[in-house]
């Protein structure tokens, strides 16, 4: 017998020899198997990947490797093989019973190599199985963590390398695993910020499961009721399957002031609240819109493709403007290229038509918004991040290499042709880069957290810019990124961060130049992603204005939340100079500045719900002409922080042991001196709030330790408050 034949025979194969890429693999979670499988948003469970060797079998030498296609969609975060008892263990096995181990394993939450495994002491046979486990339970583990937000169905890619070169094919077809929300657990409630007496307004409704995804098959009724009692609109509105978990009513308010509406479902127990309307008797000289200029798609590293986000920003979110902003960088000739860390691969000219048609197909004048821009990604020291946009849909993208040139060419191209916003993002842009004519705003909140102390960099220097807030979503929701995984303070697995900051703006209507004009006015504000409404003026002037009096100044404040309103603080450049301790949802407050300072001065004003959201108005420019004033009021810090200051509930539970229990394993022995300050309920889940110190940097932090899910959910940040008190 020929001795290649006889070594096919003890391989178990036939005499055609497989290749590699052979072989057939199947995903399970939970017990729920097969090449496609759903499975439910957040679930917490074990993923097994198990692999059939074909005829012909496989050497020793030889082995897996499982890609993922989507960024976002992790078997495990912090994949690990150290601690059977901690999130995400990893296991494999073989069923002949021989030898096997890990020979890669992707513990970077960007890194789509999952994990790659070879056998080592023997071949094995056709039809013999290699088992990949991501969060093995057998030795106390709590599992792995389903990502906790929807996302288009997800691709996982198996290799085979059969006979042991080291070099792998591609089997014929992906494991598919297709994100489903939970049961209905809540309702998002929409209505205009603002509206007239007898003006038919939209009211549109979203069911969502308890992380805040769209439940897409629910179908059912539920029963409206409204604060004015004098309102013309049907009192049920109806989910059908084919709308897929959005409903939508008209409505007509017919008493002015501030209303709510409130939907419950009739066959169960979800239910929500909307966002204020300020209805007014007469048109009002401004309309608020809704947006978020800062979305990635599976273009650079987000999630979903250009129609998938522009059409959940429309139809899902119901945001009025939005701008995606896929990365561009540079190669080493400092020319600009396309930064995608998925499959696609574009050239710069072929990226920039088919981001102009984009936007151009979605922008609707009175109705949607769009901007074509693009985040210009460097490092701090040349500058940090930024975002551009452009008023042309059809404009070609400079990013310039150098950000100095970056401004010329945004100034290049006409009066408020082009505007630029920087931001914190994976670099923190650097204020000693700073142009005024194309520089109108800055971020001052994203999914990764809250930044005052970033805007407070610009005010200092005398920079005169608006404020406004934005997603740097990668998940593909513009509008609706409740539950990202971008934590900043370097956790081993990176924990979970805000949800996403949204910009307001006052315009007079709805199209690409309104929305442009009103961030060059820096008639804008920034929330923490609820519709909150403040209007804030000083001496008759808006946000954003610039004005002189040799008298010392009035501030009106009106304000109506979510939920209540917890205080109200006005900041005079590095001063809070007014603290006011507020109840219910709504206020209307006048206050006057005594003691002016002589010169000019940046006064904004700072919002904080019972529930922990936050809106921050663009600041006013006001300059004192009047003699000097001597100060009689003690100087407070705008970032002072204590415990009274932070809105909640007592706690009935002590929660630290669990706490300590979980960084135990994700940061042993760097957070100390916690302190369990109260109990927060917010919008996507309750919690319970901690002080302490961080011990690798000295500075304080706080963290918010979510309750009744199945999984640990933890939020981690620099300072005591949670507006951003400290750079970080």
């Amino acid at each position: 017998m020929p001795i290649f034949v006889a070594a096919l025979i003890l391989l178990g194969g036939t005499s055609a020899m497989a290749k590699d890429g052979d072989g057939t693999a199947v995903i399970d979670f939970n017990g729920t198997s097969g090449r496609v499988i759903e499975v439910v948003c957040g679930s917490v469970g074990t993923w097994t990947i198990t692999y059939t060797v074909p005829d012909g079998g496989m050497a020793a030498g030889g082995g897996i490797k499982i890609f993922r296609v989507p960024n976002k969609y992790w078997l495990g975060q912090c994949k690990q093989i150290e601690n059977p008892k901690a999130l995400d263990y990893l296991t494999c096995k073989r069923s002949d019973g021989g030898r096997i181990e890990f020979s890669y394993i992707g513990r970077f939450y960007k890194d789509h190599h999952e994990a790659s495994v070879r056998i080592t002491d023997s071949p094995m046979r056709a039809g013999e199985k290699i088992t990949v486990v991501f969060g093995d339970r057998s030795g106390g583990s709590l599992g792995a963590i389903v990502p906790f937000s929807w996302q288009p169905p997800c691709e996982f890619w198996v290799e085979s390398d059969l006979d042991g070169d080291g070099k792998f094919g591609r089997l014929s077809e992906p494991l598919v695993v297709k994100p489903i929300a939970g049961p209905v657990a809540k309702f998002v409630v929409d209505i205009p910020l603002v509206c007239r007496v007898g003006e038919k307004v939209k009211l549109r409704l979203r069911a969502e499961d308890r992380s805040s995804n769209v439940v897409e098959s629910f179908s059912g009724k539920v029963k409206l009721s409204c604060t004015d009692a004098e309102a013309i609109f049907p009192k049920t509105a109806t989910f059908r399957k084919e709308a897929h978990g959005v409903a939508s009513v008209d409505i007509i308010f017919r008493s002015p002031g501030i209303h709510y509406v409130t939907a419950k479902q009739i066959d169960g127990t979800a239910s929500g609240s909307s966002n204020p309307a300020k209805v007014s008797k007469t048109e009002p000289a401004y309309r608020i819109y809704w947006g978020d200029l800062h979305c990635h798609t599976e273009e650079s590293d987000g999630t979903g493709s250009l129609d998938f986000n522009y059409r959940y920003a429309r139809d899902v979110s119901w945001l009025d403007f939005v701008g995606v902003t896929d990365h561009l960088i540079w190669n080493e000739k400092h020319e600009p290229i396309v930064q995608t860390d998925g499959p696609i691969s574009r050239s710069l000219d072929e990226w920039n038509n088919l981001q102009s048609a984009a936007a151009h197909k979605y922008y609707t004048p009175g109705s949607f918004v769009t901007f074509l821009g693009y985040e210009w990604s460097a490092g701090s020291e040349r500058g940090g991040d930024h975002n551009v946009y452009y008023l042309d849909d059809r404009a070609r993208v400079g990013c310039h290499f150098d950000l100095n040139d970056e401004f010329k060419d945004l100034r290049s191209r006409g009066e408020k042709a082009a505007f630029i916003i920087p931001h914190v993002g994976g670099r923190i842009a650097d204020p000693k880069w700073f142009d005024p004519v194309v520089e109108p705003s800055v971020e001052i909140n994203s999914m990764h957290d809250h930044f005052e102390w970033f805007a407070q960099e610009y005010l200092q220097k005398g920079y005169k810019v608006g404020f406004n807030g934005g997603s740097d979503g990668h998940f593909g929701l513009p509008g609706n990124d409740i539950w990202p995984n971008h934590g900043r303070l370097g956790l081993e697995r990176r924990d979970t961060s805000v949800p996403q900051g949204i910009t307001c703006v006052y315009a007079p209507k709805l199209t690409r130049e309104a929305i442009r004009d009103a961030f060059f006015a820096r008639r804008t504000y920034a929330a923490t992603g609820m519709k909150i409404l403040l209007e804030v003026t000083m001496d008759g002037r808006m946000m954003g204005e610039e004005y002189s009096s040799s008298k010392p100044p009035v501030m009106r404040i009106r304000a109506a939340g979510t939920s209540d309103i917890a205080r109200i603080e006005v900041i005079r450049n590095k001063e809070r100079i007014l603290n006011h301790k507020a109840t219910g949802k709504v206020v209307d407050l006048e206050f006057k500045d005594e003691e002016p300072i002589t010169g000019t001065s940046y006064y904004y004003v700072r919002l904080s719900q019972n529930d922990g959201e936050i809106a921050w108005s663009s600041p006013i420019f006001f300059t004192y002409t009047g003699p000097p004033i001597q100060p009689k009021r003690p100087s407070v810090p705008w970032n002072y922080e204590s415990a009274e200051d932070e809105p909640g509930d007592p706690v009935n539970k002590d929660y630290l042991p669990e706490l300590m229990d979980h960084l135990s394993w994700r940061a042993p022995g760097r957070f100390v001196d916690l302190k369990q300050i109260h109990m927060v309920h917010s919008s996507r889940g309750d919690y319970a709030l901690f002080y302490g110190i961080d011990s690798k940097t000295g500075n304080r932090i706080h963290i918010r330790w979510y309750i009744g899910f199945d999984s640990p959910r933890i939020h981690t940040s620099v300072g005591w408050r949670d507006f951003g008190s400290i750079r970080g």
